[in-house]
């Protein structure tokens, strides 16, 4: 499931993978949220697709199931490789831990994405190429989702663009005050130091703008953590998986 939510629909229905062949079928599931209470729809839709730490699905403005991602590769609503989407996040992790058309990307949170204009959708991820001298993460990429594309299936109209490098922790995003715009917060794998993003639907990202105040997660190497904002906004919440939170 993604932990990554927004409001507008698009988040009504989460789905469960399986996180190995090893684990039972019954493991594969939908939750509906256009019912309630919630309802749970066991799927075949991705049964061999192990998303592990790094997925997000998405549904369309009416809350209809429309996506998802293991971090390796974009599917559609039938389960099968999206046109164009068959790598994202390429590299030595990517070679080590997915396969070709499903696999799992072991980043933790590593991947959401955000409703763009009309049908398409911007995924932002992270890639990761070791955690040799503390920099697990040192590339924040954006793809593009165009559904309007394959009678409804979808394209990947553009893949794995960087747009910032660094020593990073996981990134994380909250809707800004004005109701349209997203602000996309990471912070330093080892300095006292966070980047914040802000990402306008139509028009792209601008920054990123540097924020100097204290990190308590620094040096934790990335550490098996996660960023999270609470749903108000308010508060905002910073995990390794060696400092804690």
């Amino acid at each position: 499931m993604s932990a990554h939510l927004f409001a507008q629909k698009h988040d009504y229905i989460w789905r469960h993978g399986l996180q190995s062949p090893f684990w039972p079928d019954n493991s594969n599931f939908f939750i509906d949220f256009r019912t309630f209470p919630p309802t749970i729809e066991p799927t075949e839709i991705g049964k061999d697709v192990y998303p592990m730490d790094a997925g997000t699905v998405l549904s369309d403005k009416n809350g209809a199931f429309a996506w998802f991602s293991d971090g390796c590769s974009v599917f559609n609503k039938s389960g099968q490789v999206m046109q164009g989407g068959i790598v994202i996040n390429p590299g030595i992790v990517f070679d080590n831990y997915c396969k070709s058309g499903g696999g799992a990307y072991p980043i933790r949170h590593g991947i959401f994405a955000l409703p763009d204009k009309d049908d398409h959708y911007a995924i932002f991820h992270q890639r990761s190429e070791s955690q040799v001298l503390g920099c697990l993460h040192p590339d924040l990429l954006t793809s593009h989702v165009d559904m309007s594309e394959n009678n409804g299936y979808g394209t990947v109209t553009s893949a794995n663009k960087q747009f910032f490098h660094n020593c990073l922790l996981t990134l994380s995003a909250n809707r800004h005050a004005n109701g349209r715009d997203w602000w996309l917060l990471v912070a330093s794998t080892n300095m006292d130091t966070f980047y914040r993003f802000l990402f306008t639907p139509g028009q792209g990202l601008q920054g990123p703008w540097e924020q100097h105040i204290e990190n308590p997660a620094k040096g934790s190497l990335g550490g098996g953590g996660w960023s999270e904002f609470s749903s108000n906004g308010s508060q905002y919440l910073n995990h390794s998986g060696i400092s804690g939170i």
